[in-house]
């Protein structure tokens, strides 16, 4: 019985320091949830950066103007392209 105590202690002494109290799982779920994210991004980078190879200046220029109609106006300041 105190075997397995210990056994326990010794599996889990590191979550018992831990000041934030996270256990291990709920760390290794979100670096596992953000490492799903960056592949994600990923893959929708490379799409939209083939995607943009795949269309003329001209194109790229009047989808990126379709939100900002007048650079001029202070209403249009986000529209950065």
């Amino acid at each position: 019985m105190i075997s397995a105590w210990k056994r326990q202690l010794l599996d889990n002494a590191a979550e018992l320091f831990d000041k934030n109290n996270k256990s291990r799982k709920q760390i290794e779920g979100q670096v596992d949830k953000l490492y799903r994210q960056v592949g994600r991004l990923k893959v929708e980078n490379d799409f939209f950066r083939t995607y943009a190879r795949l269309v003329s200046v001209q194109q790229r220029k009047k989808m990126s103007n379709l939100n900002c109609p007048s650079r001029a106006s202070p209403a249009n300041a986000n529209c950065w392209v």
